[in-house]
């Protein structure tokens, strides 16, 4: 994949970069960038790393729940234990991520309209 670089003077030119999924403008002192591009990136990490913390407390409460097992709290449940433990902090961040994407997504689709 070729990136196309496009140099001009500081204030008075069009200053951009353009990659695959991204494209950087510079106009005099605003810089422009495709919320879009970054709100579907915002989104897929924020699956990411939904998915991965919900693996990884599945596999926990199996460790929770086993015959030598740490035991677990009765009024969550083995797995609603185990996402307290390991999960929270993820959880905060990929629902962070997610809105923060979808407000890009809308952002940029009003701008469309």
């Amino acid at each position: 994949m070729k990136y196309f670089v496009k140099v001009g003077y500081w204030n008075t030119h069009l200053t951009s970069i353009t990659g695959p999924f991204w494209s950087i403008k510079r106009v005099g002192r605003v810089i422009e960038i495709k919320n879009t591009n970054i709100g579907l990136i915002l989104l897929l990490s924020s699956a990411i790393i939904y998915g991965s913390a919900l693996i990884s407390t599945s596999i926990y409460s199996l460790t929770l729940g086993g015959v030598d097992g740490q035991g677990w709290d009765s009024e969550y449940g083995i797995f609603g234990t185990a996402l307290r433990e390991v999960g929270t902090l993820p959880l905060i961040i990929a629902v962070l991520l997610g809105i923060v994407g979808i407000v890009l997504l809308a952002i940029q689709e009003r701008k469309a309209w």
